[in-house]
């Protein structure tokens, strides 16, 4: 199983990056793989984001 986050500017903060460490800390126990994502990525590098999930099907 796999969770794809997109991460917008709260999630620099180091609050966020706490949140963001206890998420992926729980859904890893539960054998769900997180990958994450810039919000900007997504809307200016839409074929890299695309290609790096097609690629996390394959591991």
């Amino acid at each position: 199983m796999l969770a794809i986050e997109l991460d917008g500017a709260h999630h620099f903060t180091y609050a966020g990056m706490e949140n963001d460490h206890v998420r992926t800390a729980y859904l890893q126990n539960l054998n769900i793989r997180v990958i994450r994502f810039e919000n900007k990525d997504v809307f200016e590098q839409t074929e890299g984001v695309i290609e790096e999930i097609r690629r996390s099907f394959r591991k």
